[in-house]
């Protein structure tokens, strides 16, 4: 087992391995093994490296390299974070790759086999192959996370190692291309400059190099990596050659960013293209979102005199959209192919295509029934919470501490149910079982691991059983709760019977019958009930169903003078205050973070958690600057108080705001007004390509009523915008998406509001237009919906004579009320 004591003689290696301070010191060591070392090093390996400290772990890929062991032995002694050492250490990794170069082709093919198979390692191993694979011409891995470490590490053109062969099956990996560390300026003049020297010393097959790229654009990969895929085509001397592969590139335009369209445009509509490409490109140009290309393509295809049914199709479809200029151009274009040489119109395609503006949208407003009640909520029981379902048998209970272990995005649902199958399995089964399991299943973790993970390793290596209480982190407040009730649980396996908190449905919600039921095992166990556990189920249980009379829950609560029922009366009549959201004074070295940083989130305190003698930033004033290293399982805690986690959207990156918010959206069971606040934020940042999972996470959480239309305007009327500022064209544009998956009740409060500041303004911007068009455009399915619709700014607007786009919107709104 790899868990026993060693023996002197394999404590005096596990002592040379981790004791001698540097490499060349160590390499000096080993050389001088004796044989009876070595034999004993290869039988205890595992048991070696399992003692082995976190920092020199990867010295057993070295000890490995110096025994007569097999692939599968060395490969077994990689790990991420060994191997992420090891290529830190240049001297080490030499002395590996030569050692194991030394052992032959047939050894070494067996070796990289085996060391593929880890698909955790993948990313992290090209440094260590591919001096392996070129010495003996392997064939290149077929791994696609083996390349996105290629491309991270090894993707700068170099001759006689097979770069272009390379290069070509890291294009074929999906989303292999990552944003690179530093300015893309020199990462642009190191590929130039790499790429000419390859081109020096041998040639390339630059049409085979294009196509590849355009895979990337193809799939439609992440933006990040379709900009560093358009670097590349600009530093390998490529795009020139784009029309050659014009089918390619406009197969691939439906999937690609704006920044290649735009670029693909500019070099197709620069070539002699046939009228069939040039139709081709319009049908796959014209159905995406950027009204700029949009208007560049409308007016290259006017030069086609026998337009296909497709293409009049999609330009009419264009005669009716938002965007007045766009529908302009399009009806033009409509008039101009409807007019044949003799001026006389000529027979349609298809369709009743009628010369001039096509048949208005009002004909058939109010037959797609945008205006709808929102759905509500319809929790589902969680099958595998129930008392029976979380005991579970030895081959369980390793695979489901196996999941923990190798979950490295802290899934909150995974964390919840492992520790209530802990818990119960320990009481039913005994303690010393799991705590056998969790120590031969748990030897090291990373900060890349859960927090459950990190404290079941802990646990693993105490004897006792017994865990050290939590400190509070400053780059992680709000993780100390968890942590700590985490800990409290674990420190008592086999004693406590469940968890009040576990939950019972869907969105992290507890049943108040099946929390009362836990209370009672308590009660008949004679057992306080834990603080913590307290604390996080409130937060779970719906308050407007808490039972008047609190009796059966008179029970003693864990070190608190107050009883259960005593504080649970306390959270039922007190409920939080609204949260909040404050601007903090810029001072001296701070003035250059813009206020949108210097955020701090105040109320929405629990309001148990005096009685229960529980002290975090969950009750406390909260800056929300370090979000990425909240563990995820804060956003599910507290799901009654959600102003703190929706902080956290505020403050991260476009996509990992995205991932935040949707466990808001899907638990907290009102959103409140920081919440919803950050709703705005995220409607305006998102990008194009997650907008469409923005809105519906929205839409989402007004269907199941945790949002409501009054919460988006007064959160748009909030003086904290002036904290946080929104792009009112994106925020409409991400409305429209809700509106047309069916939440114009929800959407139209906050359009009408938004049109109505725009056009009490004295100056209004050009952007500002598309909030108009949107209320012009979605006015005939509100007016078939019975809906009163009041406009008094954008009625005075539609009277103003100025001659500018949201004058002329303004006026057609005002004909149609």
């Amino acid at each position: 087992m790899a868990d026993r004591s060693l023996t002197p003689d394999e404590l005096v290696l596990h002592r040379l391995i981790n004791r001698t301070r540097t490499t060349r010191d160590l390499l000096g060591e080993l050389e001088r093994l004796s044989p009876e070392q070595r034999a004993l090093a290869k039988k205890s390996l595992s048991v070696l490296r399992g003692k082995a400290t976190f920092d020199f772990e990867y010295r057993y890929i070295l000890l490995a390299a110096f025994l007569d062991t097999t692939p599968a032995q060395v490969a077994a002694t990689l790990g991420e974070w060994s191997v992420k050492l090891l290529v830190r250490d240049k001297p080490a990794r030499v002395c590996v790759v030569e050692r194991l170069t030394a052992r032959g082709e047939d050894w070494v093919r067996e070796f990289v086999a085996a060391a593929l198979k880890k698909v955790s390692l993948a990313e992290h191993v090209p440094p260590l192959l591919d001096p392996l694979i070129d010495t003996f011409e392997l064939p290149l891995p077929d791994a696609p996370r083996y390349w996105l470490g290629w491309m991270r590490t090894r993707s700068a053109p170099a001759h006689h190692c097979r770069w272009e062969k390379r290069f070509i099956a890291a294009c074929a990996a999906p989303n292999a291309f990552v944003v690179p560390h530093g300015d893309r300026t020199t990462y642009l003049d190191q590929v130039v400059r790499r790429a000419r020297n390859l081109r020096a010393a041998e040639p390339t097959d630059d049409p085979a190099l294009l196509r590849a790229l355009l895979q990337i654009f193809d799939r439609g990969d992440r933006i990040g990596g379709q900009r560093i895929a358009m670097l590349w085509l600009e530093g390998l001397g490529l795009i020139p050659l784009l029309p050659t592969e014009r089918t390619r590139v406009i197969a691939a335009l439906p999937n690609a960013g704006g920044a290649f369209a735009k670029l693909a445009i500019k070099q197709l509509l620069a070539a002699d293209l046939s009228d069939a490409d040039l139709t081709d490109l319009a049908l796959a140009i014209l159905p995406r979102s950027e009204k700029g290309l949009t208007r560049i393509v409308v007016k290259a295809v006017a030069r086609l005199t026998a337009p296909s049914q497709d293409l009049l199709d999609t330009v009419q479809l264009i005669a009716t959209d938002q965007d007045t200029t766009n529908a302009a151009l399009a009806r033009d274009l409509l008039e101009h192919w409807n007019t044949g040489p003799t001026g006389q119109p000529q027979p349609s395609p298809g369709g009743d295509l009628v010369p001039g503006i096509p048949a208005s949208r009002e004909q058939d407003a109010g037959t797609l029934g945008l205006w709808r009640a929102p759905a509500g909520r319809c929790p589902q029981p969680l099958r595998d919470h129930t008392d029976t379902a979380l005991i579970l048998d030895d081959p369980g209970l390793a695979a489901l501490i196996a999941k923990v272990n190798t979950d490295r995005r802290g899934n909150p649902d995974l964390q919840e149910h492992a520790l209530a199958a802990l818990v119960a399995t320990a009481h039913a089964r005994g303690p010393v079982r799991v705590r056998h399991a969790i120590r031969t299943s748990i030897r090291h973790t990373s900060p890349h691991n859960s927090i459950l993970a990190q404290l079941l390793e802990k646990l693993g290596r105490r004897g006792d059983g017994e865990l050290r209480q939590p400190m509070m982190l400053e780059s992680r407040p709000l993780t100390f709760l968890p942590v700590q009730r985490a800990s409290d649980a674990l420190g008592r396996l086999g004693e406590l019977p469940c968890l009040l908190s576990t939950p019972t449905h869907t969105g992290f919600q507890v049943a108040w019958a099946v929390f009362a039921k836990r209370a009672r095992r308590y009660r008949e166990a004679n057992l306080a009930v834990l603080p913590t556990d307290v604390a996080v189920a409130l937060a779970r249980l719906d308050r407007s169903k808490a039972p008047k009379g609190l009796s059966a829950f008179e029970q003693p609560v864990h070190g608190m003078p107050v009883d259960l029922a005593t504080v649970i009366a306390h959270w039922r009549d007190h409920p939080a205050r609204p949260g909040e959201l404050r601007s903090l004074t810029t001072q001296g070295e701070q003035s250059h973070i813009p206020p949108s940083r210097l955020l701090e989130i105040d109320g929405d305190e629990p309001t148990s958690h005096e009685l229960l003698g529980i002290r975090s930033h969950w009750s406390l004033p909260y800056q929300p600057i370090y979000a990425h290293q909240e563990d995820p399982w804060v956003l599910v805690m507290l799901p009654e108080h959600p102003a703190r986690p929706a902080g956290l959207v505020l403050y991260a990156s476009r996509t990992f705001a995205l991932s935040i918010f949707e466990r808001i959206a899907t638990t907290v069971p009102r959103f409140g007004p920081v919440a919803s606040f950050a709703s705005l934020a995220l409607a305006s940042d998102t990008t194009t390509k997650d907008r469409d999972r923005a809105a519906a996470l929205i839409l989402t959480a007004w269907d199941e009523e945790r949002l409501t239309a009054d919460d988006l305007v007064s959160a748009w009327r909030s003086p904290w915008r002036g904290i946080r500022e929104f792009s009112a064209p994106r925020v409409t544009e991400t409305l429209g998406r809700i509106a047309d998956a069916g939440g114009l009740a929800l959407t139209w409060p906050l359009l009408t509001a938004m049109a109505e500041e725009i056009s009490g303004q004295e100056r209004i911007p050009a952007p500002a237009s598309t909030v108009l068009e949107s209320l012009l455009h979605y006015l005939p399915e509100v007016r078939a919906a019975g809906v009163p619709v009041d406009l008094p700014n954008v009625t005075a607007l539609a009277r103003r004579k100025a001659p500018i786009k949201a004058v002329r919107v303004a006026k057609l709104i005002a004909s149609r009320l």
